[in-house]
């Protein structure tokens, strides 16, 4: 087992966006056909660009991603703590790590 910490931390990742008139239409739509069941009601978000027409409408999915590396596991934890909400701390090649990079590849497959 490597003695690679790695930091993984959920962000909102574009997966569909769309600037006609029917843009947040468009965006459901992606959403229901892409992601609907794959990803709760708290993982999912439509965003504008509040500008005047035409709006630009963007669905987004939150993804684990990571942010960093550590060689020391107490540290890991320390600075992702301080430094990021929601942040999990697992070693690399883990199975562990291995769940949070499939659900990003196996479970959506599209995004």
């Amino acid at each position: 087992m490597s003695d690679t910490w790695c930091v993984y931390v959920p962000e909102w990742v574009e997966v569909f966006s769309n600037g006609t008139l029917m843009g947040r239409e468009a965006c459901v739509q992606a959403y229901q056909r892409e992601w609907e069941g794959k990803v709760g009601p708290e993982e999912w978000r439509l965003q504008s660009s509040g500008k005047r027409e035409p709006v630009t409408w963007t669905l987004e999915i939150l993804l684990p991603n990571l942010r960093a590396e550590f060689k020391d596991k107490e540290r890991a934890e320390r600075i992702a703590g301080l430094n990021w909400k929601g942040a999990v701390v697992v070693q690399w090649g883990s199975e562990e790590e291995e769940a949070l990079l499939e659900y990003g590849t196996r479970q959506l497959k599209t995004a």
